[in-house]
């Protein structure tokens, strides 16, 4: 075969492989792309039909974690961009360990954050701001307090702290804000909230929130403080 024939084929041969290869990275291209709206989809769909009262627990949670993030001084450009690593920082500097508020302190920070982030133009569009509907997750019954008083300091101690429910709701809180701004195209899949460190974070405080249950003799299935115990009497 002369040669200039040859040349010819090889050189058709490789315009049909690049050919090919163009069509397999269109394709490629656009199942990606497929599957971020299909993500939009679902994260708008979930947001349309989550409970008003569950958006009135999770903003005041989201205005704190934007408040941190503002603290903490990250780039201005991703400073309320949400992370898992974020997440996990902020669980450990901000909600772990912390004691539950009464509604009149929740009103009062969540009031307070409200305002600021107005001054600052940061505020959030949707949601009423009520930060007293927090769905009964931190349970600041005045009966129970005054019970509370009648225990040792250390037993008072553990009991104030918030559980295992209120850590895993912070979370839930976040994660929308995440998927919130997924759906916005202000956030990207690769910073997802649950990654390793955070399901360690509540798998450990669900082992120690068992553990504090049992030491104080709290009964999960009645809702009580006590173990079988109705009076302060009984406990002497």
């Amino acid at each position: 075969m002369p040669r200039p024939q040859k040349q010819q084929r090889q050189r058709r041969q490789n315009n049909a492989a690049g050919s090919s290869t163009r069509r397999e990275d269109i394709h490629q291209a656009q199942l990606e792309q497929q599957l971020e709206d299909a993500v939009v989809h679902t994260n708008e769909m979930a947001k349309s039909l989550q409970p008003k009262a569950t958006k009135s627990a999770y903003k005041p949670k989201q205005k704190e974690f934007k408040e941190w993030c503002k603290e903490k001084g990250f780039s201005r450009i991703t400073r309320y961009q949400v992370t898992g690593k974020k997440l996990n920082l902020f669980l450990q500097e901000k909600v772990l360990g912390r004691e539950r508020r009464t509604p009149g302190r929740r009103k009062r920070n969540t009031e307070e954050m409200e305002n600021e982030e107005l001054s600052d133009g940061s505020g959030d569009s949707d949601g009423d701001g009520n930060g007293d509907q927090e769905l009964h997750l931190e349970n600041d019954n005045e009966e129970e307090m005054d019970q509370v008083e009648n225990l040792s300091s250390q037993e008072q101690e553990s009991i104030r702290l918030i559980g295992f429910s209120t850590i895993d709701q912070y979370v839930s809180a976040i994660t929308a804000l995440y998927n919130e701004q997924l759906t916005a195209g202000v956030n990207v899949m690769e910073n997802q909230t649950r990654i390793n460190a955070v399901k360690n974070l509540l798998k450990n405080a669900r082992i120690l929130d068992r553990q504090k249950r049992r030491d104080n003799y709290e009964d999960r299935a009645a809702g009580t403080i006590f173990d079988g115990y109705s009076t302060t009497e009984k406990l002497a």
